[in-house]
């Protein structure tokens, strides 16, 4: 992820009641700042999960075994309160607008966005009994993913 990516996520998180609460409680005791949160988030992401509750990354955000799962379900359950403004289909006036760009940059008619499928490969094999429906083609696990996004 690079910086500014971290820094857009973290501005479009920051001030989310997530971190202005512990459990249900209006008060308690003060969090870790939400930049440390998210640096936690990262370092399990980064490491396929494998260095998310290591002796590393304890040392390195001066964390316990359950504090590096609490931040990342934390900052996962604010990035998700974001799905209505990240994940949207545009409207009618947008996708003509968009259709017109892309025409303009590569010459194809009525395209409103490029598809693209990649694989995520999963650190660990998931613990369901749907696990065999992660097996990729290339007999690992992994996520499927489709990802649509606008020409530029």
């Amino acid at each position: 992820m690079s910086r500014a990516t971290f820094n857009w996520v973290l501005a479009q998180t920051e001030d989310h009641k997530e971190f202005t609460t512990v459990g249900n409680k209006k008060e308690g005791r003060p969090q870790a700042s939400v930049v440390h949160q998210l640096m936690a988030l990262s370092k399990h992401i980064g490491t396929e999960g494998a260095g998310s509750n290591s002796q590393n990354q304890r040392q390195m955000f001066g964390i316990g075994r359950g504090t590096a799962d609490v931040h990342r379900n934390r900052v996962m359950r604010a990035i998700l309160k974001l799905r209505p403004t990240c994940h949207n289909w545009p409207d009618e006036e947008e996708r003509k607008k968009l259709s017109k760009r892309v025409m303009k940059k590569t010459g194809f008619p009525n395209v409103v966005g490029i598809a693209d499928g990649t694989l995520f490969p999963l650190a660990f094999e998931p613990e369901t009994e749907n696990a065999h429906d992660c097996k990729g083609r290339k007999n690992t696990h992994t996520l499927t993913v489709m990802i649509i996004c606008d020409c530029d």
